[in-house]
């Protein structure tokens, strides 16, 4: 897999019947470097960001402080697409499983969150509201504007309070400086002129806008833990997580 997608570099865990049977580095955490990737490595998850969200804001479902179909304009203010219907009736529901025919803009590289989302007016939609499925980044950074607005806690605090922590997710972090921080890190790499190279690390970017889209950082340790408790409906290490039912809508 390493000579097949060019990378230096990767982790893997696997798990079996409720146990971690390996949690392994292979490679390199940057090429022409002699610094071996481990099990604690942290890597960008990427988009498996936004199943940490959802499990975040299904805690606050589990204990009826929310609602999945709570109206965005009730909780997110001031919230206003280009359609004044869908405006006044996208729930959370419809945020999370990309349904308001709306598709990703790609506007938010050099915004900040409250611009991406105020700048959402400005967007036509691609399908009907409820047609289609259409992936949608902001809209999901949306969706997280809900945790602030129920608990007054930001998506980062709340997500390490009743996620990671009860997980034993020691090592991961939601921050680029929290990343640049940490000593065991893969480097990004790309493809110059056919040659894989080290390039600009992501934490060099003010990329923190979209953590709660695709800004986790973690380890094949620490999301072992995460595979553990889903497989498990919501239980891990002799506690809720999450409640099953929480687990099922998320399946």
């Amino acid at each position: 897999v390493m000579n097949q997608w060019q990378v230096p570099g990767l982790a893997v865990a696997i798990v079996k019947d409720g146990k971690v049977v390996l949690a392994k580095g292979y490679g390199v955490r940057e090429v022409g470097k002699p610094v071996q990737v481990d099990g604690g490595t942290i890597f960008d998850i990427g988009s498996n960001t936004k199943a940490f969200t959802a499990a975040a804001l299904g805690t606050l479902v589990a204990t009826r402080k929310l609602y999945w179909d709570a109206r965005v304009v009730d909780y997110v203010k001031p919230f206003q697409m280009s359609s004044a219907y869908v405006t006044q009736s996208i729930t959370l529901r419809d945020l999370l499983t990309h349904r308001s025919g709306y598709c990703d803009p790609g506007m938010w590289y050099t915004s900040d969150d409250s611009n991406v989302i105020a700048r959402l007016r400005d967007q036509q939609p691609e399908y009907g509201f409820r047609a289609e499925f259409c992936y949608n980044n902001i809209l999901y950074l949306t969706a997280s504007r809900f945790i602030p607005a129920v608990t007054g806690e930001t998506w980062n605090r709340y997500i390490a309070e009743h996620v990671f922590a009860p997980l034993g997710m020691d090592h991961t972090v939601t921050t680029a400086a929290e990343v640049a921080a940490a000593n065991d890190v893969a480097v990004p790499h790309g493809l110059l002129d056919g040659k894989v190279v080290a390039i600009r690390p992501y934490w060099a970017h003010n990329m923190d806008i979209m953590s709660p889209v695709g800004g986790i950082n973690s380890s094949a340790d620490d999301m072992s833990h995460w595979m553990l408790m889903l497989l498990a409906n919501g239980q891990y290490e002799g506690k809720t997580v999450l409640d099953s039912a929480i687990v099922r809508e998320m399946e």
